[in-house]
């Protein structure tokens, strides 16, 4: 159980990191364009 948390918590933490690079590349687009 203890290790599924943990893999639970570090595929959040994936997602968050990739969904903010990509919010902050489109937004960088955005102020660039």
């Amino acid at each position: 159980m203890q290790l599924k948390q943990e893999l639970l918590l570090q595929m959040l933490i994936y997602a968050y990191y990739k969904i903010s690079k990509n919010q902050l590349l489109a937004s960088a687009q955005f102020i660039c364009a």
